[in-house]
């Protein structure tokens, strides 16, 4: 699947738009009962997701098993440390298969025009986790994911003192489940002992990752250590339910979003793949 139709899907799995699609259909047929019932699924969809209680509990259930740890809690050397790609951005990013755009920013580059920099965003947390196991001397080497990363991963990672012959960069992968494929191509062809690895990713992302990276078991082990706690962070175990928790917030839809995707994604994989 290419990285723009998943990028569509994705874009359509989430509770606005949903909330959108029904009110949209709801008014075209609002003299019918359909129309008033997805007029009712729209509101109903709308102020639930959006719902910080709701936030609490989809997002500690995806976080839950994976609390904030350091390198403290890893015994003996890894092999490598692996970082997935997701959540920074630079206008570099483009289709490298669309050659009007790499010819553009060719153009733009070269007077100047592109950021200097990427936007970290909260994905920069992941980047910083395995900096900082790298650093702890857990393992030799760091494999990064991700379109573009060679723009956004690999800079950070050099500006945190991590050499660039330490960096093994798998650019192609589109998703979590070719991210995890690719990783077990690397660490199949790796001679002698079974290899070990260190898994980064964001909490809310884990439980999703950690699936799919179990389906390479027969090449590699591999040790979760979660970065970028969102809902862990706000509904921790020093918080406790106000009313505000019931009053709809924009943050709590964005949370919701994200979170919801994460849920529905790995329903799809237990189910319709059957994966454990």
């Amino acid at each position: 699947m290419s990285v723009a139709i998943n990028h569509a899907i994705s874009a359509l799995i989430n509770p606005l738009a949903i909330a959108l699609v029904a009110l949209f259909l709801g008014i075209i047929f609002c003299r019918r009962m359909v129309g008033k019932l997805l007029l009712i699924l729209a509101f109903g969809v709308l102020v639930t997701f959006s719902l910080p209680v709701v936030e609490a509990r989809m997002g500690l259930w995806l976080e839950g098993d994976y609390p904030a740890r350091n390198e403290a809690v890893l015994e003996g050397k890894y092999d490598a440390i692996v970082v997935l790609g997701g959540g920074m951005y630079s206008d570099k990013i483009i289709d490298e298969s669309d050659l009007e755009m790499v010819e553009w920013r060719k153009r733009v580059e070269k007077e100047g025009g592109l950021m200097p920099h990427p936007d970290m965003n909260a994905g920069a947390d992941r980047v910083w986790a395995g900096a900082r196991l790298y650093h702890a001397g857990v393992a030799p080497k760091i494999i990064i994911t991700g379109v573009g990363c060679q723009y956004s991963t690999i800079p950070l990672l050099k500006d945190l003192g991590v050499p660039e012959a330490a960096i093994v960069p798998l650019i192609g992968p589109g998703n979590t489940e070719e991210e995890a494929k690719a990783v077990a191509e690397v660490l199949k062809a790796a001679e002698g002992t079974r290899p070990r690895v260190v898994l980064v990713t964001s909490a809310w992302h884990m439980r999703r990752a950690a699936l799919l990276f179990r389906q390479g078991a027969d090449y590699f082990d591999f040790t979760p250590i979660a970065a970028d706690h969102m809902a862990s962070t706000f509904y921790g175990p020093m918080h406790r339910f106000e009313l505000k928790d019931l009053v709809p917030s924009t943050t709590a839809l964005d949370h919701n979003n994200t979170y919801f995707k994460e849920l529905f994604a790995y329903c799809c994989y237990h189910i319709l793949k059957g994966y454990r």
